[in-house]
């Protein structure tokens, strides 16, 4: 038998004598299959002087060396707050089911969400898929906008005016089961004072705090004693007002603020603050905050 049909049989079909060891002949005749081939190669006389053949590592960059002093890059948050201020005829947003059923109200827990209600506030977030959606029922009410950009982390509120010149107003503060408080205003600006940051305990999350904030435009003199010294100047005097407006934004989410349907009383924050008259017809405000996180690797310091 030659050589070429020994290996074919070794390596396919073995004798009968094979069959019923099973997988064990199969081992037994890779054994011998080995020897044979060696055999073979010691005859032909194979080189030994060839050179060795190493392994080769393939690296995508140095390996950072063990005694290096330099400390791990560290990861900062950057997160950039688009505020879209958009005004509307009233209604076409606040009173708007179809527009509602693609914003979830879900972001606040239920006490705060009552309370804002009953202020004039009404707040959801919507996934940026929903987007498209939203923007053509209000492009179709054929508002107009504007654009305003910030950055987190200088520590200081973002102002936006919502409305200016205002001779007088009154405003009611609901915090059931408390009674309503109120206080009455002139020749003031009222504005929102907005805050954020970066979620710690979900990565890409933003934190947002919202204060509606009234200002008075006519400055008065107020003294202060520093140092023994009596000292003067002209303020404006301002009154900031906390509802607990704390909403987490999700990841490739925005944040929207809308009249309720209780901002139709003209004491409410929601009046005040989110509803105006326009030329022809009574105008609403609508504010649409999209948050955008990306991350930065800074090198730490060295010790």
């Amino acid at each position: 038998m030659g050589l070429r049909e020994k290996i074919t049989r070794d390596m396919g079909i073995l004798p009968v004598r094979y069959a019923r060891y099973g997988s064990d002949a199969r081992v037994m005749a890779m054994v011998w299959l080995g020897a044979l081939v060696a055999l073979v190669f010691s005859i032909g006389g194979c080189n030994s002087s060839s050179p060795d053949v190493k392994p080769q590592t393939l690296a995508t960059a140095p390996a950072p060396s063990v005694n290096s002093k330099d400390p791990a890059p560290a990861m900062t948050m950057l997160v950039q707050m688009d505020v879209y201020q958009l005004t509307v005829p009233a209604g076409v947003v606040s009173r708007n089911d179809a527009l509602w059923k693609h914003v979830s109200e879900e972001n606040l827990d239920v006490v705060s969400r009552d309370v804002l209600f009953l202020n004039g506030i009404r707040v959801g977030v919507a996934p940026s898929t929903e987007w498209g959606f939203i923007q053509g029922l209000i492009d179709a009410a054929g508002a107009s906008s504007q654009k305003t950009t910030c950055l987190a982390g200088d520590g200081r509120p973002l102002e936006m005016s919502m409305k200016k010149d205002i001779r007088d107003q009154c405003i009611f503060i609901s915090n059931p089961p408390r009674d309503p408080e109120g206080r009455s205003y002139e020749e003031c600006e009222n504005l929102i004072a907005l805050t954020f940051w970066p979620e710690a305990r979900h990565a890409g999350d933003v934190r947002v705090k919202i204060c509606p904030l009234v200002r008075g435009t006519r400055k008065r003199l107020e003294t202060t004693v520093l140092d023994g010294e009596r000292e003067f100047k002209f303020v404006s005097p301002e009154h900031l007002y906390d509802l607990k407006l704390d909403a987490n934004v999700p990841l490739n989410n925005f944040l929207v603020i809308a009249p309720s349907e209780c901002a139709k009383t003209r004491t409410t924050v929601g009046n005040a603050f989110l509803l105006k008259d326009g030329a022809s017809e009574r105008q609403e405000q609508v504010l649409v905050m999209v948050p955008r996180v990306s991350a930065l690797m800074t090198a730490g310091a060295r010790k």
